[in-house]
């Protein structure tokens, strides 16, 4: 479980794939479509990422109050 883990946290890949996805939940969070999405793409991130709760800290948690 945690190589697997590792093996994502490590692939390039997968993190500028997840850099792209924290700028969509940034950017999209105001409208529903994009706030689903958001939380989706939030949920990945967490999984494959774990700076994912750092860019959630500061592009989402200041557009939901």
């Amino acid at each position: 479980m945690l190589t697997k883990y590792l093996i994502l946290w490590s692939n390039p890949w997968i993190i500028l794939l997840n850099f792209f996805i924290a700028l969509y939940i940034g950017l999209g969070i105001r409208n529903k479509k994009g706030f689903l999405l958001g939380l989706i793409a939030t949920v990945l991130l967490f999984v494959t990422f774990p700076l994912g709760i750092i860019v959630y800290l500061i592009f989402v948690r200041p557009k939901l109050k």
